[in-house]
């Protein structure tokens, strides 16, 4: 009998170096969030709303390798980005593409706007 209260004992003790173990993996979990900055993008057509077919497309590079983060069928968006330095390009239906580096800072907005010929 007695070592089945020392057992029980035990398991509750554990039990609750567990519980709080966890809760504190929440806490610390939770207050850690991602800054991100944000990147407005236009794409225009002789100085006007591209609103024929374009796409933007949002990759990084690290270590030399190509990362294609995101492609955008809109000629006018808003994203929020880590920051990071970024590679845009923009192409349209008949027009040739453009690609521009862009640096995205935390909690900073960058505007991009794209002329296309």
């Amino acid at each position: 009998m007695n070592s089945q209260k020392k057992y029980t004992s035990g398991l509750k003790g554990l039990l609750l170096i567990l519980f709080i173990s966890l809760g504190s993996f929440n806490v610390t979990h939770a207050a850690v969030k991602n800054v991100t900055g944000q990147l407005k993008l236009l794409a225009t057509i002789d100085n006007r709303p591209a609103f024929s077919s374009v796409i933007w497309k949002i990759s990084t590079s690290k270590a030399g390798v190509q990362k294609f983060l995101k492609t955008i069928y809109q000629h006018a968006a808003t994203i929020e980005l880590a920051p990071g330095t970024y590679q845009i390009t923009l192409s349209a239906k008949n027009n040739k593409a453009q690609t521009h580096k862009v640096t995205i800072v935390e909690r900073k907005q960058l505007a991009l706007t794209i002329n296309l010929k």
